[in-house]
């Protein structure tokens, strides 16, 4: 019988769907005869609505990120909702089995809670087998995740492995297997190659700055902070889709004291982390796993209240990445990182127990041996 893993994640310009890249990846190079096809669970159910709820997500954070730190997770919420959800997971029914037709799946991987619910709740109304994968992208996962019907749950960290078993998922069934990243994270680049390759500066102290896929977060405004630092170094930044950004940072940077690499979205982040001493980014789950994966120092700064605010949290109670509050304090907390070798060198070593980087390689072959 044909192999078929069928990988629903939402929004192209989210870290469930580098995560669900990720887990193709892996999983063609686990096995090459298997067939791995991905779908965007908010477009495929809800195609009108993806645009409207993807605006307002994105509205909440830029503008007012307090509203949604004020419902994440918060137990009262899902509770009112969860009538809600199961009404819109049984409506969901007819589609979801037109789905499974389609893909013919021998076994469904979700790198989000609500395609992750649609399924499990389709299994329970139906009373199938169908060997379901949860892969939580963050470094705890929400209320929304728990499900009797998920095979396995993989996560980043023990904490989330208790966090679910809170919520009544058997423990046999939570493997703590990291945040799914490019294979490529395992392999290191060659620091001269890399400088060759792009036009850094091989022996330059270098900063890397990055808003995740689509480039949010104040980097003009960082960059400009830092290009006044007495520090020498070199700043890559990672525009992401902000073609905004990338626009202003090119004109910036023509009377920039520092020397500046810009870039739009890239496959190349792998190679600027192994090049790189720091990062300064938001605490996304793909962006940070990534990080730690090649042991970098991390600054995190306005972070997306909830899941990245926990993802930080979690990172800095163990000494090994940096909440900057404002503008002085990255400036004040790269300074003091470039100044103190011994300081950066223990960190990144730290960082590096903390990591997961064959999450993908690892997590694929759970997956395959359902399907077996």
């Amino acid at each position: 019988m044909a192999k078929n893993i069928l990988i629903l994640y939402i929004t192209e310009s989210s870290g469930h769907y580098r995560a669900a890249l990720s887990l193709k990846e892996a999983l063609l190079l686990k096995n090459s005869d298997i067939s791995v096809s991905l779908v965007n669970a908010f477009r495929y159910y809800h195609p009108l609505s993806e645009k409207v709820i993807n605006f307002f997500y994105y509205l909440s954070i830029k503008r007012f990120p307090f509203l949604w730190g004020g419902i994440y997770d918060k137990k009262a919420v899902i509770r009112n909702l969860n009538p809600l959800k199961s009404l819109i997971h049984f409506l969901n029914l007819k589609k979801t089995r037109n789905l499974l037709e389609k893909f013919q799946p021998t076994c469904i991987i979700t790198t989000q809670a609500f395609p992750c619910g649609v399924v499990a709740f389709y299994k329970r109304y139906y009373h199938l087998s169908i060997p379901l994968v949860g892969v939580v992208t963050d470094f705890f996962p929400h209320g929304f995740w728990p499900y009797r019907e998920v095979d396995f749950y993989t996560v980043a960290t023990p904490e989330a492995k208790d966090k679910l078993v809170s919520e009544n998922i058997p423990p046999e069934k939570i493997k703590i297997l990291g945040i799914p990243i490019m294979p490529k994270f395992v392999q290191e680049n060659n620091r001269q190659a890399v400088a060759s390759e792009f036009g850094f500066a091989p022996d330059k102290k270098t900063i890397l700055l990055m808003g995740g896929g689509s480039g949010l977060g104040p980097l003009e405004k960082i960059v400009e902070v830092l290009d006044n630092s007495y520090v020498d170094f070199q700043m890559i930044v990672v525009c992401g889709r902000n073609r905004k950004l990338y626009r202003c940072l090119s004109s910036y940077r023509r009377t920039a004291r520092k020397e500046l690499f810009l870039f739009s979205y890239t496959e190349d982040v792998d190679k600027f982390m192994d090049f790189a001493e720091i990062i300064i980014t938001k605490a996304g789950g793909s962006t940070i796993s990534e990080a730690l994966a090649k042991k970098m120092a991390i600054i995190a700064f306005r972070p997306i209240p909830g899941q990245e605010e926990n993802n930080i949290r979690y990172l800095e109670e163990r000494e090994i990445a940096f909440l900057a509050r404002d503008y002085g304090e990255i400036k004040l907390q790269v300074e003091r990182l470039l100044q103190n070798r011994d300081m950066l060198q223990h960190i990144r070593e730290k960082a590096y127990n903390y990591a997961h980087p064959a999450s993908s390689l690892e997590i694929a072959e759970l997956s395959l041996k359902l399907i077996e």
